[in-house]
């Protein structure tokens, strides 16, 4: 059933999750989190028993019962304490750990968020001035790649959004973001100056960063990267 569908976003740091968080929180039917590590727990989980059932496939129904009935406890908890029906959580960890817990509960419904590389470089630099743009541009790179792929091997279980999308048109995209969850009608999204995004009102949020600093490959496949989710390429 719908309702008891876990619903996961996978999102890198800097990508102003904050906002599709708040949004679906105001659906009377989702307990929303964040970063509880059970996701994590739950792939961490699965090698082990891998290792123990010496097998690189699918996880034994032994293993699958048991890391359910751990995850589902833990589950139920945050459900009955916010006596809502349905668990969301947001995640920062690899999109890998998103395969583990698809195996556990196949009707997870996953939404991928991305934002272009330099709102989050520019994020990042804000939050963190002591580390480098490039190690930025490779985290960046690494994340989206994956997120992709990740996409790409479950399509029906995943929908893409871009978080320029629900600033820019957030009701039309957190309409299509509520259907695809089998939500009903969302109320309106937060206002920028609302959201603690750290670019609220910036007038450079959005332009193009300087590649120049940058290794060519590593330049190359963030402009690859900003292609393929309809983002211009960095100058």
């Amino acid at each position: 059933m719908t309702a008891r569908r876990p619903i996961v976003v996978l999102a890198c740091g800097y990508s102003g999750a904050v906002r599709i968080q708040r949004l679906l929180a105001r659906s009377p039917a989702l307990a929303c989190t964040c970063g509880t590590g059970l996701l994590p727990a739950c792939a961490q989980a699965a090698a082990a028993w891998r290792q123990v059932d010496n097998r690189a496939g699918p996880l034994s129904s032994l293993a699958v019962s048991s890391i359910r009935a751990l995850a589902s406890s833990m589950i139920s908890v945050i459900l009955a304490e916010a006596g809502k029906p349905r668990w969301c959580e947001v995640c920062f960890s690899s999109p890998s750990v998103g395969e583990a817990f698809l195996e556990l509960y196949p009707q997870t419904q996953f939404l991928c968020l991305h934002r272009s590389f330099p709102d989050v470089v520019r994020a990042g630099l804000g939050a963190n001035p002591g580390i480098g743009h490039a190690a930025i541009a490779a985290y960046w790179a690494e994340r989206t790649g994956s997120l992709l792929r990740f996409r790409e091997a479950h399509p029906a279980a995943c929908r893409q959004v871009r978080y320029e999308d629900l600033a820019g048109s957030p009701g039309e995209e957190a309409r299509e973001t509520f259907a695809f969850l089998g939500l009903g009608e969302p109320t309106p999204v937060l206002a920028e100056e609302e959201t603690g995004d750290p670019l609220a009102g910036d007038p450079l949020a959005g332009a193009p960063l300087p590649a120049s600093h940058l290794p060519i490959p590593l330049a190359d496949r963030i402009n690859e990267l900003q292609a393929r989710l309809g983002y211009p390429p960095i100058s």
